[in-house]
């Protein structure tokens, strides 16, 4: 049952994040139909468990399977008829995001060594998976954060957010004022099989830290090719951070997902030579920002502004090379008002009836912004000395000093 649970609980909201995105793009689809689904796999995610939220804060549902099988069917449907009515009119094949060489093409020792290193990562996932799904929920945001306010969503169908009905040990330890996407997840999953299984529930992070690794892949092969954009992916894989994250029923990963989306669909609408597929790109970009801010509260003070300054910033430049018409400007930045704000309103109105903070363990409120003494030390240690990154910011450096005019003149940059 958990297997079918899982199966089910995956395919309705990809089916969803694959119909929203495609009416994002509208006539002019960016995306492969593979890339696609991979992706409305995590932004269907996010958008199912939105549309949850909305349904029992407004009180016309519980968290039962009965409701949420409902009402995600009903979205579904609706999504469904509204793409069989435009479908016609808009095209339906996707543009080769593929640079040229192929696997035949390389020569044997490189065949070889891909081979290899393909084993090697195979083993290294297999190995977290087990891991994962194998081990109960035992670090501190994990129990916490996400596993156990999915439990009390999944034994009570209600999104409680104090300690009223509820252990204080249960709720007032972890972030009960985080955006409850992950959390919901899991009581999605436990509701379709009918009950509580920490490998069930902890088995979405394994297949967000594959999907990550897909869409890093699909993202290189629009500007390099194959084997530097395999190089990449195994680069990222390698990362004994990344997999820690992969391998744990933390967020991380699914936040990472979100961000990476909204500022690669930015960088692709830059980099795009045709104004429909420019805007497709930027409609993209937006609907992927918006659903950032339902992940953690991180998205809504560090990420969504630094992507608003962002995505304002590559506006003007566009602007200023004629690569987008006054009206194109106007339109694309009421249109991304707009979609940031059909989920941004919502979430602030109810964290702030709520009395919910916007901080992660403090409240921003109480906190007072000063120079750190050691921070600079910190930084060093956490980017250089430990083991987190391998050898990503060494490499990173690296390049910035030898590929400089690249790095600082590009029109990217400026």
């Amino acid at each position: 049952m958990n297997v079918i649970a899982f199966i089910l609980g995956t395919i309705i909201p990809a089916s969803i994040g694959w119909l929203t995105i495609r009416m994002f793009e509208r006539n002019a689809p960016v995306l492969k139909n593979t890339e696609r689904w991979i992706l409305g796999t995590v932004m269907g995610t996010t958008l199912t468990m939105y549309l949850f939220f909305l349904g029992e804060s407004i009180g016309i549902m519980k968290f039962s399977a009965m409701n949420m099988l409902l009402l995600s069917i009903i979205f579904l449907a609706v999504l469904l008829w509204f793409w069989l009515r435009m479908r016609e009119y808009w095209k339906a094949d996707s543009p080769d995001v593929a640079k040229s060489t192929s696997i035949k093409s390389l020569p044997t020792w490189i065949k070889i060594l891909l081979s290899a290193l393909a084993v090697l990562t195979i083993v290294k996932i297999v190995t977290a998976t087990i891991l994962l799904v194998g081990s109960p929920a035992y670090l501190d945001d994990v129990y916490k954060n996400w596993n156990m306010r999915g439990k009390v969503f999944y034994v009570t169908q209600e999104m409680h957010l104090n300690s009223e009905s509820v252990s204080s040990s249960v709720i007032d330890t972890g972030v009960y004022s985080y955006p409850p996407s992950v959390p919901l997840t899991k009581t999605w999953l436990a509701s379709l099989a009918g009950g509580w299984n920490e490998g069930l529930v902890n088995s979405p992070h394994i297949l967000w830290y594959l999907i990550a690794l897909a869409l890093v892949f699909f993202f290189l092969r629009r500007h390099v090719n194959l084997l530097w954009s395999l190089a990449g992916v195994y680069g990222l894989s390698s990362l004994p951070l990344f997999l820690i994250h992969g391998a744990s029923a933390y967020a991380d990963i699914f936040v990472a997902i979100h961000v990476f989306a909204a500022v690669s669909m930015l960088y692709n609408a830059i980099k795009a030579k045709e104004s429909d597929i420019r805007l497709s790109y930027l409609r993209l970009s937006t609907l992927f920002a918006a659903l950032l801010i339902f992940t953690k509260n991180e998205a809504l003070l560090l990420h969504l502004p630094t992507f608003i300054a962002l995505f304002i910033g590559s506006l003007a430049w566009m602007r200023y090379q004629s690569e987008l018409s006054k009206k194109e400007t106007r339109l694309i930045f009421f249109h991304s008002i707009a979609v940031i704000s059909l989920v941004l309103l919502p979430w602030l109105i109810f964290k702030w009836s709520h009395g919910l903070s916007f901080g992660n363990a403090h409240e921003v409120s109480g906190l007072s912004i000063s120079w750190q003494p050691r921070v600079l030390y910190s930084v060093y240690l956490n980017t250089i000395m430990e083991g987190n990154w391998s050898l990503l910011f060494p490499i990173l450096l690296g390049l910035l000093i030898i590929k400089w005019k690249s790095a600082f003149l590009s029109p990217l940059v400026i």
